[in-house]
């Protein structure tokens, strides 16, 4: 069974919990995704101290990598093996996690700290899955 970093009270850093999870299959809209990395930003830091609040008990983490795992039969542009990133929402301290196929989706390699500023371009150019986005 997979684990995540499971937050049940706000606090220190004690408050993480290496907690095994029930992932389960991917519903409609869902990939499962085998982490191979996660970002750790200030907002992680917000969440687990309560500063900026999140429904208890929660798995943190905004960013994250990947390998796609199992898709459900509706997504489409994402298939098991693919290598894909993301950022948002919370649930990256995982080793396994769902997630909605509509998120950011960046194929092959890239360097997790430059998720978020490649994601405002995204949405700046209004750019949705397959698009491309040059940023200099």
């Amino acid at each position: 069974m997979p684990h995540a970093m499971q937050i049940r009270q706000t606090g220190a850093p004690e408050v993480l919990n290496w907690t095994a999870v029930d992932v389960g299959e991917p519903g409609s809209g869902q990939v499962r995704l085998r982490q191979a990395a996660a970002g750790l930003n200030y907002i992680d830091v917000y969440h687990r101290t309560g500063y900026y609040p999140q429904p208890l008990p929660f798995i943190p983490g905004f960013e994250g990598a990947g390998t796609v795992e199992a898709v459900a039969p509706d997504v489409r542009g994402l298939k098991v093996g693919d290598r894909v990133a993301y950022a948002g929402p919370t649930g990256g301290y995982s080793e396994v996690r769902l997630i909605e196929d509509s998120r950011w989706w960046l194929r092959g390699r890239c360097a997790l700290t430059s998720i978020s500023a490649l994601r405002s371009r995204m949405l700046e150019a209004r750019a949705t899955l397959g698009s491309t986005v040059l940023t200099i």
